[in-house]
């Protein structure tokens, strides 16, 4: 059964995702799952991290600060993720449920029903591509959803117009970045890395660390760079991750004639040092609920770069907390990276920005409202059991 517990009793959680990155990085929600996971109060909040994947080596993470993370070590499509899920809810004595990405919230719900168990969907991006099965679940799962998380709020939008949930039940919930992780340059980082990737000292170095997709519009961001190096030869570009259009960025940088001015660094461990080899940092998305590399990167001081795309349409000011060009734009990225290499004083400027925005979304805050959640979500089953009960007593 259900944890009834009262409400001064830490509120026991499953934070349910699919999986946690790629290679042996954490992507960006595997490090902000890592964040929030590590950083409740215990006396508060009881988290139960379970990943979908088979994922060893990520979990590792979790475990060296004190986190077990249940790696049900499931394919994409396997069905049995579901029967381990509700195990799980059982086992634990879970109160809420709270899951991200599409396979993770499609089972999280379902097993939530099967369980009575009330379960947060939270919304991190628009589906670029949804086929028939996925349009069918949303469909049947959508109007039951009773409690939802976006992380913007063209994202609420999407949840309610796509995915069908309730506009009455979804709250838009901006992430947090952990500041005590990504609290400036370590002594020695920008060196040692500029030095691994034979980059000049003086030279003005951009860079991003999202997945290499079609949607995150990497292919204009090299379009921009051909036009920014005919005046600033020195530029380079490093773009990290991995992903399925690895092979077409390495062709366009070939054909552009880009290879001393562009490194594809593949997964990045030390997310903290890459960023501190950069002096600006690129978000050339075409679709962004709000990027969690891109906070980690304001949190590290770095002036940005960003589509308008979303969330960071909603969240940043064109040239008071970023520089904020259209998506699917080469000339406009070539051109607020021109401006930036010309303009110390900018660079400077949007610096201090960067921090001021990320300090607001601090870590502890976004715990500290989500256990919120957590209990008013709780709380609001065991009333309602409450009132099942007494009206069954009369």
């Amino acid at each position: 059964m259900p944890n009834t517990a009262a409400p001064d009793t830490p509120v026991r959680v499953l934070i349910g995702n699919d999986h946690l990155g790629y290679g042996d990085a954490l992507h960006g929600v595997g490090r902000y799952l890592l964040n929030i996971t590590t950083s409740f109060d215990r006396s508060r909040v009881h988290p139960v991290p379970v990943i979908l994947r088979p994922e060893p080596r990520l979990s590792k993470f979790f475990e060296e600060r004190g986190i077990e993370v249940r790696c049900l070590g499931r394919s994409k499509n396997d069905p049995r993720a579901l029967t381990d899920l509700v195990r799980i809810i059982r086992e634990e004595r879970i109160e809420v449920v709270h899951v991200q990405a599409f396979k993770s919230d499609t089972l999280g719900r379902i097993a939530g029903r099967i369980t009575g168990v009330p379960t947060i969907l939270h919304g991190r991006d628009r589906i670029a591509e949804r086929n028939l099965p996925m349009l069918v679940l949303d469909r049947l799962l959508g109007p039951q959803t009773k409690h939802a998380l976006a992380v913007s709020e063209t994202v609420r939008q999407y949840l309610h117009r796509e995915r069908y949930i309730p506009m009455e039940n979804i709250d838009v919930f901006y992430h947090g970045v952990d500041l005590s992780v990504f609290a400036g340059d370590r002594p020695g980082d920008r060196e040692r890395v500029r030095a691994e990737y034979s980059l000049e000292g003086g030279a003005v170095v951009a860079g991003t660390s999202i997945r290499l997709h079609p949607s995150k519009g990497h292919c204009y961001l090299l379009d921009g760079v051909a036009e920014v190096v005919k005046t600033h030869p020195e530029f380079h570009l490093l773009i990290a991750n991995e992903g399925p259009e690895e092979a077409a960025l390495r062709a366009q940088i070939e054909r552009l004639g880009l290879n001393e001015n562009v490194t594809l660094t593949g997964s990045v461990k030390d997310v903290r040092a890459f960023l501190s080899a950069l002096d600006i940092f690129v978000m050339p998305s075409l679709s962004e609920g709000f990027p969690n590399s891109m906070l980690e990167a304001m949190a590290m001081s770095r002036p940005i770069v960003a589509t308008s795309v979303d969330g960071m349409g909603e969240m940043l000011t064109d040239g008071e907390n970023a520089l904020v060009v259209p998506a699917a734009d080469g000339a406009a990225l070539g051109e607020a990276l021109l401006r930036l290499c010309g303009d110390e004083e900018l660079r400077g400027a949007l610096s201090a920005a960067s921090l001021e925005f990320a300090e607001n979304l601090s870590i502890e805050r976004t715990v500290e409202r989500l256990a919120e959640i957590y209990y008013r979500v709780a709380r609001s089953k065991q009333a309602a059991r409450a009132g099942e009960a007494v009206r069954a007593s009369r």
